[in-house]
């Protein structure tokens, strides 16, 4: 939808779409009370023919948005990243959040989360041997910055040359990462030892 004034058409067609291709009826709509929601010819539809609450938030919804940014901010922030990198970075939290622990997990299965990595830490990627002479480096440093929607493979930042990949060949560092030319160790635990403090 490019435009906001054709959602009262577009809800007339689906409607009438839903109820001659499947059978169904609409009787229920809620909103986010958008303005395209609380036009008059809108309300006036919505009263005739299904039950419309326009005052109803999409709660659930909102909150989710929140966490996702939160979470974003955050990565941005310990990481000392430029905000060009924010697509990124929201498209990474989105996939972590999706795989967060629940209460109730349908059919028992948890989601699998042995493959996560350290978000922009040190990562090699392996160069094909169509792309490579003899000589060259069989692998190149990038920085890991997401997951692949559409593939298992890690997408990848090269700070050199400014190139975005994804590759399922790659050897991720879980204990040092680089931000630009500075060197940074990371300590990948949940609970330091009081002997790891007093060393760093």
């Amino acid at each position: 939808m490019k435009h906001k004034s054709k959602a009262f058409v577009i809800l007339k067609n689906v409607k009438a779409l839903v109820g001659k291709e499947i059978g169904y009826v609409i009787k229920a709509l809620r909103s986010n009370r958008g303005g395209k929601f609380t036009s008059k010819e809108f309300n006036e539809f919505c009263e005739k023919k299904m039950r419309f609450n326009p005052t109803i938030k999409w709660g659930r919804r909102e909150k989710k948005n929140k966490t996702i940014l939160n979470i974003a901010r955050c990565m941005l922030k310990v990481k000392s990243m430029p905000k060009e990198f924010c697509a990124e970075v929201v498209s990474c939290a989105i996939y972590l959040s999706n795989r967060f622990p629940i209460r109730n997990v349908k059919g028992g299965l948890k989601p699998k989360v042995d493959h996560l990595r350290v978000f922009w830490s040190i990562a090699y990627a392996h160069v094909p041997n169509k792309g490579r002479s003899m000589l060259d480096d069989r692998n190149v440093k990038h920085v890991f910055i997401g997951y692949d929607a559409n593939s298992k493979g890690y997408k990848l930042y090269n700070p050199n040359n400014g190139q975005m990949i994804v590759s399922k060949d790659v050897e991720l560092l879980k204990k040092r990462h680089e931000i630009g030319r500075k060197k940074k160790t990371l300590m990948i635990f949940f609970h330091i030892s009081k002997k790891v403090i007093k060393k760093l």
